[in-house]
């Protein structure tokens, strides 16, 4: 059973709180994201979940490498 939540804070470790208001499994690496608390470690960069930050100047998560 899904548990109810209002934020990321709500949800247990590997989950966060969806648009319906209720705790579900984080996406998987490579996943489409629109929000960090969406992808395990916090990482959603240039739309999909990042195993790292990507914050160099070089650094794409959304290309394949």
């Amino acid at each position: 059973m899904c548990a109810p939540c209002t934020g990321a804070t709500d949800c247990a470790a590997g989950k966060y709180c969806c648009d319906n208001d209720v705790c579900v499994d984080d996406l998987a690496q490579g996943a489409a994201c629109t929000d960090d608390a969406q992808c395990p470690g916090d990482n959603c960069v240039d739309g999909v979940c990042c195993d790292t930050a990507c914050s160099g100047g070089c650094d794409a998560c959304s290309v394949a490498t």
